[in-house]
């Protein structure tokens, strides 16, 4: 995977007709906040233009940043650069995540007794390629550690699953659409022990910019502003005129939603990790109805944990074909708006339905009484 992501972004361009290295521009608004952390500005790192996850992936890359500053690597951040070889430390460095979403979602379809070849395939399509492509690694770092607290959950490590969602939610906020499918279905003990312990590790990291940069942080953090680009797809009620758009009031109702199904969820005592990886698959893939602007790799996270909900190789496959289709939409550049977003919303809410009834069904086999035990264990 790593290779193939590396030479794509260095000699795609014998194949393509962009002069220069194949660099996601979004790279740099990153690069822009770990230089900010490398010269001990963390509270301000919301200056930083367009950054607006949570500082935990920029802290991390800070000190590369400042290797490579040292060296006096080249940059694309206010002059464009075909070749800027400060790509060559950031691109082996989000690499890591891709890795560590790999050799976790591999242990976790272990533990579901999936076979590696169709959770890898699921990981590479549905994960990698977008997160690449936009270069949103702290993505495959979010979904890493989401799958990380899923497996020591199941292992009976309670506090290392909620310090690992509390990881998750440092690298990206939208990580806390998973909370309340882990505390409904037991995953994570709900009380107040684990609340704290999940909440640890974002609290550290955004009280800082919020207390002494409120002006930027909340703006980035409460307010989210979502941007109009070229490969962006607007929902149907933003005015074609707005080049920004408020995206937490949305997100924030979708939390609350999430939340209520969570709650039915743990009424129903549905007590198992297949029901969890698909409300928390559903919340996410949800975003594509609410967001007013979207990208592909918004809905890379549910689509993974869609595709691991699944319970037989038949339907794992099926959430990957289709999770694979709604990704490939995002190519079509040409299509008219309106048929384009019933396209879309078609095929998301036929993936979810697919992968939530094939969950639903096995549950429902498994919880029949088998003809023994009705006459009595003869």
């Amino acid at each position: 995977m790593a290779e193939a992501v590396a030479g794509w972004s260095l000699f795609g361009e014998r194949v393509s007709r962009f002069d220069g290295w194949l660099v996601p521009s979004d790279v740099w608004q990153f690069a822009r906040g770990a230089q900010y952390v490398a010269d001990g500005a963390l509270p301000y790192v919301y200056e930083s233009a367009r950054l607006t996850a949570l500082p935990l992936y920029v802290v991390l890359e800070a000190p590369v940043y400042a290797v490579g500053r040292i060296h006096r690597l080249s940059e694309s951040l206010s002059v464009p650069n075909p070749y800027p070889t400060m790509w060559l430390l950031l691109l082996p460095f989000g690499l890591l995540g891709v890795v560590g979403l790999a050799l976790a979602a591999g242990s976790l379809g272990r533990r579901l007794g999936a076979p590696a070849t169709v959770v890898h395939a699921g990981v590479f399509l549905l994960a990698v390629v977008p997160t690449c492509l936009y270069g949103h690694f702290e993505d495959a770092c979010m979904l890493a550690a989401v799958i990380a607290a899923v497996c020591w959950s199941l292992d009976g490590r309670q506090r290392r699953a909620a310090l690992a969602l509390g990881v998750a939610i440092a690298f990206k906020q939208t990580a806390v659409l998973v909370a309340p499918a882990m505390f409904a279905t037991g995953l994570l003990a709900p009380n107040r022990r684990r609340l704290l312990e999940m909440a640890a590790v974002p609290a550290v990291l955004t009280l800082p910019p919020l207390l002494l940069d409120w002006q930027h942080a909340s703006r980035a953090l409460l307010r989210t502003p979502n941007y109009v680009t070229a490969v962006a797809r607007v929902a149907p009620w933003v005015p074609s005129s707005a080049s920004t758009v408020d995206a937490g009031p949305p997100r924030l109702a979708l939390a609350g939603l999430v939340v209520c199904s969570a709650l039915v969820v743990w009424r129903r005592r549905r007590r198992d990790v297949s029901t969890m990886l698909a409300l928390a698959g559903v919340a996410s893939v949800a975003r594509i109805v609410v967001e007013p602007v979207t990208h592909a790799y918004y809905l890379s996270p549910g689509l993974v944990l869609l595709m691991l909900a699944s319970p037989s190789v038949r339907s794992r496959w099926t959430t990957l074909a289709l999770g694979s289709a709604c990704l490939l939409l995002y190519r079509w550049h040409g299509a008219p708006a309106g048929l384009w977003w019933a396209l879309m919303v078609a095929t998301v809410l036929v993936t979810a339905g697919s992968a939530s009834w094939a969950v639903t069904r096995a549950q429902a086999l498994h919880s029949e009484p088998t003809r023994g035990s009705l006459v009595g264990g003869v």
